[in-house]
Formats: structure tokens, C-alpha cells, sequence
């Protein structure tokens, strides 16, 4: 607790209580609606990303995917959906057994 130096216009009292001590009774805290509010919120918020997670999880790895390397005028011969990863290399962009690699420009 601070107290005011005696010859100060405060007339001796207090200039700042210690924490707590200034709030009416009962006003310390929070209530218990503004709790249950507070978690039914993060409840909520939690079920969504879980459940994205879990959707997002079903799709990967599926048992009939497949990798087709092409370029882009063959590309629309193949079903492209939200499901789909479409990987766009560049002009150094090559195939080596069955896989797309694109050189970094890393100088060794």
C-alpha cells in the first residue's frame, strides 16, 4: 500500500490500495454465466477445427488415389476436384522415374 507523504494535499490517505482491495464486495472474478459463456465459445470453436481436422483427415490417403505427372494441356484428361493436389512446376521442371522434380537453383 502507498501512502502520501504527510505534507501532500491527500491529507495523509492512501494514493493507491492494494489490488483487491477497491472493488465492491462480490466484484472480484468472474461470474459464473460469463464462465459458461466463455466455455460453451470454446466448446464451439473447438468442435469446428476438430471436425475439419477429422474431414480433412478421411481424404488423405484414400485407397483410390493415384499420381499422374503431366502438363497442363493433359492435365484436363484426368478428374480434378477439391480433393485434388495439383503441383505446377517451372521451366526446369523434369520427370525422373515417375517423379516431378524441380531443381531449387542451390549451387554446390
Amino acid at each position: 500500500m502507498l501512502r502520501a507523504d504527510r505534507g501532500a494535499d491527500t491529507g495523509g490517505r492512501a494514493l493507491a490500495a492494494a489490488p483487491g482491495r477497491n472493488r465492491a464486495r462480490g466484484q472480484a472474478g468472474f461470474t459464473y454465466m460469463e464462465l459458461l459463456v466463455a466455455l460453451s465459445l470454446l466448446a464451439a470453436v473447438s468442435l469446428l477445427i476438430l471436425q475439419t481436422f477429422i474431414v480433412g483427415m478421411a481424404h488423405a490417403g484414400r485407397a483410390n488415389e493415384e499420381t499422374v505427372v503431366t502438363d497442363l494441356a493433359g492435365m484436363l484428361a484426368y478428374p480434378v476436384d477439391m480433393g485434388t493436389t495439383v503441383i505446377v512446376g517451372n521451366s526446369q521442371t523434369y520427370v525422373a522415374q515417375g517423379r516431378m522434380i524441380t531443381p531449387r537453383g542451390y549451387r554446390w
